[in-house]
């Protein structure tokens, strides 16, 4: 994969425009339906420049090779573990290989990770080092409903991530630029321009249909989204119960929810966000 240049920081304090390497994206991959869905936006998204797209597939490490309760001091069963990490790794380069393949096939520049952990720590870990603009990470259900207190890695991510994070549902069908309509929410008390300054650097406004939303509650923004028949919700993320809120949202209306710092925490230091 051809590996590009670094993007410039502008370390004035200022939201820059970026430069002619385009933004920094992380897209997570694993091949489920979410990562799939995250893919296609990445294809279709209106960039004002082409974005360098770096693919990263985790692999947690096997659960039964975790080293509780096993007789990791015997040999062959300390090699055994050692052995199914190195599979599970490999496997997860593999995957990495085949979506940064397609994605290069779209024209995209892409370079492709492969790495080992937690998934949602690993994500937000990666994004840190490589300074993305971008995180792009699929919407999955949860696998213990009943077990509200856990959360997903979209869940995390959309927390924890100091970028702007884009959670993705299925586009709608077709293969015109994304995205149609915008639904930005504009909280009274959370200041909403870094997302507005945010959207028109990334360009995505250009040509799209964009209202407003002013209130909060999930269930009133997908009335607003279904009557828009919007594709894309820009949603300031302040806190941690902004980005549930939004999750909320994108679950209930099954749409494509881009999160956005109001503050990047890059600015406090005199640094600058990038987006």
């Amino acid at each position: 994969m051809t590996a590009p240049s670094q993007t410039t920081v502008d370390r004035t304090g200022r939201v820059p425009q970026f430069a002619p390497s385009g933004p920094r994206v992380l897209l997570a991959a694993d091949e489920s339906d979410g990562a799939r869905a995250g893919e296609a936006w990445i294809r279709r998204l209106r960039w004002a420049t082409p974005p360098e797209v770096d693919v990263l597939t985790v692999a947690p490490p096997p659960s039964w090779a975790s080293g509780i309760g096993l007789q990791t001091y015997r040999p062959a069963v300390r090699e055994a573990v050692v052995e199914a990490r190195h599979v599970a790794l490999i496997e997860a380069q593999r995957l990495a290989n085949v979506v940064g393949s397609r994605l290069q096939e779209s024209g995209v520049r892409v370079r492709v990770w492969a790495r080992q952990g937690d998934v949602a720590d690993e994500i937000v870990r990666m994004a840190g080092l490589e300074t993305s603009d971008l995180l792009v990470v699929g919407r999955g259900g949860r696998a213990w409903r009943g077990l509200p207190w856990v959360r997903t890695v979209s869940d995390r991510v959309a927390g924890e991530a100091e970028a702007a994070v884009l959670v993705a549902h299925h586009p709608p069908p077709g293969d015109e630029p994304l995205p149609r309509s915008i639904v930005f929410v504009a909280p009274e008390a959370t200041p909403a321009d870094a997302a507005g300054r945010w959207l028109a650097s990334v360009g995505w406004g250009e040509g799209t249909g964009l209202s407003i939303a002013r209130a909060e509650d999930p269930d009133e923004v997908a009335a607003l989204v279904a009557r828009r028949g919007s594709d894309l919700v820009i949603w300031p993320r302040s806190d941690r119960r902004a980005a549930e809120s939004a999750l909320s949202l994108a679950d209930a209306a099954r749409v494509s929810v881009l999160l956005v710092p109001v503050r990047h925490p890059r600015a406090a230091a005199g640094t600058g966000p990038r987006a």
